[in-house]
């Protein structure tokens, strides 16, 4: 992160994080299917290797503005988020009669992507009153919108195939934006009264583009 001071009142910060990870996990199971009298009939090989690519970073821009020396004060954020997640399951299946012997196999490939983008931006203006009251307001707004790509394949003969009826791709929008006004007042010590009022639509949209 890094500050900018535009000038004795105005602080102008700019921040963001970034990550990057790449991990395998591998499960492994055996299964023996035995008949009512606890008879083995068959036995399954169960492997699934799981690949994940998750990259994200964020960044943020934030104004603080005093307008005066009284406590009057406008606060401005700018946000962006962005998430990526690549998940490949290598699932294989392998299939063996009562005694033992390889009888037959499947292999199945789930290549999902998630792609994530969420941007915000928000002002709050608050100023002091008199007899220790204090007035707030601010609009804020957001949009989200996210990317679901599943594709299923099927190997057989060492070729890929993709199963339609199986993959679907999505895309989900969503759109907030929002106005509220805050008022509280304290009287004496320990009492503190506090009113306001909100109103924030919602839009929602999902488009399903396969599958």
């Amino acid at each position: 992160g890094i500050e900018f001071y535009l000038s004795k009142r105005t602080i102008l910060t700019l921040s963001g994080t970034a990550g990057i990870q790449r991990f395998t996990t591998r499960t492994t199971s055996f299964m023996n299917e035995l008949d009512n009298n606890k008879v083995k009939t068959s036995a399954l090989d169960f492997i699934n290797r799981i690949t994940d690519k998750p990259v994200n970073y964020t960044t943020n821009l934030h104004l603080i503005h005093q307008v005066d020396t009284f406590g009057k004060e406008i606060i401005a954020d700018l946000d962006y988020s962005n998430y990526i997640n690549n998940t490949i399951q290598d699932i294989n299946n392998l299939f063996y009669d009562a005694n033992s012997s390889f009888t037959d196999q499947s292999n199945i490939i789930l290549d999902q992507v998630r792609h994530l983008d969420i941007y915000a931006a928000k002002v709050d203006y608050s100023q002091p009153l008199k007899n220790s009251g204090r007035l707030e307001f601010g609009l804020k707004s957001s949009y989200v919108k996210a990317n679901n790509d599943n594709k299923y394949y099927e190997i057989v003969s060492n070729v890929k195939t993709i199963d339609s009826s199986l993959s679907d791709y999505t895309i989900n929008d969503e759109n907030i934006n929002a106005v509220y006004v805050n008022f509280d007042k304290q009287f004496g010590k320990k009492i503190t009264i506090q009113a306001g009022v909100r109103a924030e639509p919602v839009d929602l949209v999902l488009r399903r583009l396969s599958g």
